[in-house]
């Protein structure tokens, strides 16, 4: 894997000057989108809109070229008819323009004519030099530098939601609409790209950058499929050493990879030879868009469990019985605990408790209580993670009773220490997540509690259910098993070098 793709790409992501051609005033067009976007979203570069019929767009002077902008353009945005992209293009070339994404759609998913005519376009594109997303996309954003071109409506300050999670897509409607929902759940991205019709660029291309962009922790991706000849399995086997990649790769079933090759021209793969491919290149596969926002935000923010041994704590008995089943399902361990630790527990709860694994702490109200529970389970060298089942209510039941015809004659003062007990809590979670180097998946339906809010901004997402939390750790623990797996294989070849 070599860096030649890192260095090609600079200019897409990290542009000191972008023009947008096709820019306009028009609210509900595209070219509105792209540039309202970029103009209102805090990019601090140089910006540009080419449009032949005005002197200005937005305060900003208009250009009839971008032959005309007397700067260097890393960057342009195409957003024109499909027909004029040719022309624009050809001006490009000549401005020795780096990079282009083309937003215009009317391409090769139109049939033979529209990929011969796209066939034309990426011609011009590399005789000079330069890389193209699209035709055909939704364009990108790159949170780290406040650049946001996507042709969606989406006038944000994206370093609000600076993450470490970059994200490829290989549909633009879709991917853009995840990411929203990703921003919503308190996911933090640090890139998105709509790679549409992958005349030039590819879906692969841009895994590949992310893996060696130091900004980027996790790689997640939409995947539709592969074009013959794929790069992908040797990049992903490199890249997995050193960061996870967590793909939703759909098309699994018949139906399903006949919309695919009809929407991207995918190559029709088995769904088992997918599942071979993922496992033996580690990639992690999930199957819908909780589950691989859920998986990615915990492999971002949270150790990797060291194995499968999870140990249980719950308010209640149910719950527990819920997630040892999931557990169960997903290969998971639910490890007996030593007997100090079920004595030190013992010291802390009732009598009738469980006294094993899941530790059901018979619905104490005490938050504090039931986190030194967590932190002995934690600290027992037989677990390798911690499912915590129940936490943060108090704001909840707070909210109903204040909703109650008798909230005149309550006495609510015991809530507001429990919520302040609570926001403890959460702090120290995250110290004990941080000094064990072990994670903690919290499930809860508990909502809009200052505690939940404490471990979210803190990229501690919260699950509503145990059987997302028990998926979480599987996901995580399969990674870890494959490095290590990859470590084992490096040492025995070490040894046998040696040796020799």
């Amino acid at each position: 894997m070599g860096k030649v793709i890192y260095e090609e790409l600079k200019p897409l992501f990290y542009p000191k000057s972008v023009a947008v051609v096709g820019a306009t005033e028009t609210a509900g067009k595209y070219g509105f989108n792209v540039f309202f976007n970029l103009v209102s979203g805090g990019f601090k570069g140089e910006i540009y809109p080419v449009n032949r019929r005005v002197d200005k767009v937005l305060g900003f002077k208009a250009y009839k070229s971008v032959k005309d902008i007397p700067v260097d353009v890393d960057l342009t945005l195409i957003v024109v008819p499909a027909s004029q992209v040719p022309s624009v293009m050809e001006d490009c070339v000549e401005k020795n323009v780096k990079t282009c994404i083309i937003i215009s759609a009317g391409f090769r998913e139109t049939g033979d004519e529209g990929k011969k005519f796209e066939d034309e376009v990426i011609s011009i594109a590399r005789r000079g030099g330069i890389r193209v997303v699209g035709p055909n996309c939704m364009g990108i954003f790159n949170t780290s530098i406040n650049l946001n071109v996507l042709m969606a409506a989406f006038p944000l300050d994206l370093s609000t939601f600076k993450g470490k999670i970059s994200f490829v897509s290989q549909s633009g409607n879709l991917g853009t609409n995840m990411a929203v929902w990703g921003f919503m759940r308190g996911v933090g991205f640090n890139k998105f790209v709509s790679s549409g019709n992958e005349a030039d660029l590819t879906c692969e291309d841009f895994i590949e950058y992310f893996g060696y962009d130091p900004e980027t922790k996790v790689i997640i991706a939409y995947i539709e499929g592969f074009k013959p000849n794929s790069k992908f399995p040797k990049l992903a086997k490199e890249i997995t050493r050193k960061k996870p990649i967590v793909i939703l790769k759909t098309g699994a079933t018949e139906a399903g990879a006949k919309a695919a090759r009809s929407h991207v021209g995918a190559m029709a793969a088995k769904d088992e030879i997918v599942d071979a491919l993922f496992k033996q290149t580690g990639v992690i596969r999930v199957y819908d868009v909780e589950e691989l926002f859920d998986t990615a935000v915990a492999l971002a923010n949270q150790p990797l469990p060291k194995g499968r041994r999870v140990g249980i704590v719950t308010g209640g008995g149910g719950w527990g019985v819920v997630c040892t089943d999931m557990c169960a399902k997903l290969g998971l361990h639910v490890t007996p605990l030593s007997r100090e630790t079920i004595e030190r527990i013992g010291k802390l709860l009732p009598s009738y408790w469980s006294k094993s694994n899941p530790v059901d702490t018979v619905a104490m109200i005490d938050p504090v209580a039931q986190f030194r529970c967590v932190e002995e389970v934690m600290r027992d060298e037989n677990v390798d993670g911690v499912i915590y089942l129940g936490f943060g209510w108090a704001q909840n039941i707070l909210e109903r009773f204040k909703n109650s015809p008798y909230v005149g004659k309550l006495d609510l003062s015991i809530f507001d220490r429990l919520i302040d007990a609570e926001c403890e809590v959460a702090r120290k979670l995250l110290s004990l997540i941080k000094e064990t180097g072990k994670p903690v998946y919290i499930a809860t339906l508990a909502s809009n509690a200052p505690s939940i809010n404490i471990l979210e901004s803190n990229g501690i997402l919260v699950y509503p259910t145990p059987e997302r939390a028990a998926k979480v750790f599987a996901k995580a623990a399969s990674y870890k098993l494959y490095l290590d797996k990859l470590k084992n294989v490096k040492d025995k070849e070490k040894l046998g070098s040696e040796a020799n």
